[in-house]
């Protein structure tokens, strides 16, 4: 229900320029097929546990947890954190699993 409600509220902050449309699990695909119809560009977006991904590419278990990894903060500063030109990478965790999502490669 909450997903409804925000929802609706997000379209009436945007004057119904963005619409997130809500669907039951299982109801468009199914529930281990988030990620490929997010590639596949079936849907824009999902709402998901990215660790039941791994197989598909293992930085997916960054972007959720891992069992004896970083506590809540080091996982907000990883997620958010912009990486200096120095580190290479040059974009934040939260940008490289967005990328890995996109990538139907892994």
């Amino acid at each position: 229900m909450r997903c409804r409600e925000g929802a609706t509220r997000l379209a009436q902050i945007t004057g119904g320029k963005f619409i997130i449309s809500v669907h039951a699990a299982g109801e468009l695909m199914p529930a281990f097929g988030v990620v490929d119809a997010i590639q596949a560009g079936t849907v824009e977006c999902a709402h998901t546990a990215s660790y039941y991904f791994v197989g598909k590419n293992k930085a997916f278990g960054f972007d959720a947890t891992l069992p004896f990894g970083l506590n809540q903060r080091q996982q907000n500063a990883w997620m958010y954190r912009r990486s200096s030109k120095r580190d290479g990478a040059g974009a934040c965790g939260s940008g490289q699993s967005r990328r890995a999502r996109r990538d139907p490669r892994g």
